[in-house]
């Protein structure tokens, strides 16, 4: 009787500790070599710096609560650079002293990718999991952590032979390789990763890039052949980038990792049984997941300015050319002028040159592009700089030829390169300055001949001198008095009708250059500069070439306007020189036509009152 008491309350023990809920905390991972140490015999988990780990952690619990996992318990030595997260559930119904019972189960998976950022011993975990007021913590991993040598490559790739032999599996190799190693901060330098293929199973490959904050890269192109290779045939698929080092010192490239699909064993038994289970209408489920990491390559950056040179570039240039869109123009009339650099080098990093012009000129960068085609034989590209110059002053100018200073990285010493120098003609102001409706015609362009004929009309055709009687002189007459008082009074009465002439006539002149300005900006492709330019040469009854920026500066100085307001002004007007050749600097058409119109308004109440 008493051994039957105790065997009850044994069962009942264990039933109770079977019906509670579980809680399994498990750490594995993924993208290691297990090999074995040589000192002590035991077996190691290697992995090599740069290449990522995938950890995958799996949670099992009663179904009490979403799991909360403390990340910082992970450890150091390692950079996550993905996250991410999986839960199923499963549950189980028994028969307890004859009432049913069900087990909850829920599994949460969580898969982290970390890149170890050193060589060394590296110990992930314990990993810690908060569920509701419990702490469960996972096993730990130690991992040895090295660069990849030629020799692991080998050994890696012989293993991976061997296995897929045995398996009549198709495999992949990766290899890295550069064209430079020892290179300069900002000197480009092709990376080709070769990807061997074995068999023609594989059915999907993918490049995964390492973590690369010192370099910046950019995929040039790939190219497919077959080479044979200790008498085997293998399908080499090699894939170039553009790389470009930023900092300088020894610098690594860590390991590529290329992903593959190949069939699985069940695929390739079983074809039929495949078809008729229609596996392949679902995903990916009749293939093998697989990845071939290549090698580690070390650089030694060095840097220009510790070897005391000073550059505008470094690479290898082979010419430097200046043109412009005209050779005549008239005074302050918008120039285009091009530079154009092609070579190989670091564009991305070469400000726009500072241009030798003659003094009275004014100059305005415009924009910058770079033509530098992503192909698989890399041959470098073309950077263009754009700017607007004017000249003041009529008459024969040349613009000197520009210089560009760059290191050669294959000879290893400074170069220059120069353009050739350009002539312009510059032709000068009108005689005569027209009235405010032909001044804005004439800064839009649309002078007709008409006008231009009534000016010429107008000229002077001679100018006559009064002849003097050399054989004698009239005697002096007795002027009367009421003529001597008009002479008096007659400059009175002109000043007082030039001021009434001023008070009536001048608003309605500043009045009709506002609103005809206010007119041109409502077409569809407004010329913002050019309606600017007309505006105040409208506004001050001068000819368009006058108008430069020292005039508006003078101008909105002597009206009263804070200097911040003046220079934000001349900045604006740059833009609309630039928006003028189409330039992106300017803006969109609507922003600038919205600006245009704030900054007449503007420049109308300011002007106006200073005048008034």
């Amino acid at each position: 009787m008493r051994n039957y008491i105790l065997l009850s309350i044994l069962l009942c023990f264990s039933m109770s500790v079977l019906s509670a809920p579980s809680r399994v905390v498990r750490l594995s991972p993924s993208g290691i070599v297990m090999t074995k140490d040589p000192q002590s015999g035991k077996t190691i988990n290697v992995a090599y710096i740069g290449a990522p780990i995938k950890l995958n952690f799996s949670v099992e619990t009663g179904g009490e609560g979403t799991p909360e996992i403390v990340e910082a318990s992970l450890g150091s030595g390692f950079q996550i650079t993905g996250r991410q997260r999986g839960s199923s559930s499963s549950s189980n119904i028994k028969i307890v002293n004859g009432k049913m019972e069900r087990d909850s189960v829920m599994k949460f998976t969580y898969i982290y990718t970390v890149v170890p950022s050193g060589v060394g011993d590296l110990s992930i975990g314990p990993l810690e999991v908060k569920i509701g007021d419990d702490v469960l913590k996972s096993n730990a991993i130690d991992i040895y952590v090295k660069e990849r040598t030629e020799e692991d490559v080998q050994r890696d790739r012989q293993a991976e032979r061997e296995k897929s032999k045995k398996s009549e599996e198709a495999f992949c190799e990766a290899e890295l390789r550069v064209s430079e190693k020892d290179v300069f901060v900002g000197q480009p330098f092709v990376a080709s990763l070769l990807v061997y293929q074995s068999g023609d199973d594989v059915a999907e490959q993918q490049v995964s890039l390492p973590q690369l904050e010192s370099f910046k890269i950019r995929e040039l192109g790939h190219d497919a052949r077959r080479e044979l290779i200790d008498g085997e045939e293998f399908r080499v698929t090699e894939k170039r980038f553009l790389m470009t080092p930023l900092r300088p010192g020894i610098s690594m490239i860590s390991p590529f990792t290329v992903f593959y699909l190949v069939p699985s064993k069940d695929r390739r038994r079983d074809l039929f049984n495949d078809f008729m289970t229609m596996s392949s209408f679902f995903g990916r489920g009749g293939y093998t997941r697989k990845k071939a990491v290549s090698n580690s390559v070390k650089l030694d950056v060095q840097d220009l300015d510790t070897k005391g040179i000073r550059a505008d570039g470094i690479g290898q240039f082979r010419s430097f050319r200046m043109h412009t869109d005209r050779t005549k123009a008239m005074v302050n009339e918008p120039i285009k002028l091009m530079l154009e650099l092609e070579g190989s080098g670091n564009f991305d990093h070469i400000p726009a040159p500072k241009l030798e012009m003659p003094q009275e000129f004014k100059s305005y960068e415009s924009r910058v592009d770079v033509d530098e085609p992503a192909e698989f034989e890399y041959k470098g590209g073309t950077k263009r700089f754009e700017y607007v110059v004017q000249c003041p002053k009529p008459g024969q100018w040349k613009i000197p030829r520009q210089r560009f200073f760059y290191f050669d990285t294959k000879t290893q010493e400074p170069k220059e390169i120069f353009t050739e120098e350009i002539e312009l003609d510059i032709e000068g102001d009108l005689v005569q300055e027209p009235s405010t409706s032909m001044m804005m015609d004439m800064t839009m362009g649309t002078t007709s001949g008409a006008s231009m004929a009534h000016l010429d009309s107008n000229q002077p055709s001679g100018i006559h001198f009064i002849e003097e009687d050399s054989t004698g002189s009239s005697p002096m007459q007795r002027i009367p008095w009421y003529l001597f008082l008009l002479v008096l009074l007659i400059p009175l009465f002109a000043g007082g009708f030039m001021w009434l002439f001023r008070l009536v006539f001048t608003p309605g002149k500043r009045r009709r250059a506002y609103e005809q300005a206010l007119d041109l900006l409502k077409k569809a492709e407004p010329n913002f500069y050019t309606i600017f330019v007309g505006y105040f040469a409208a506004r001050y009854g001068v000819h368009a070439s006058r108008v430069t920026e020292g005039f508006v500066a003078e101008a909105m100085t002597s009206s009263g306007v804070k200097p911040d307001k003046v220079t934000e002004f001349t900045k604006f007007i740059g833009d609309c020189a630039t928006a003028s050749f189409g330039a992106s600097r300017g803006g969109s058409v609507v922003e600038m036509t919205k600006k245009s119109r704030t900054w007449l308004t503007f420049l109308n109440r300011k002007l106006r009152d200073a005048k008034s």
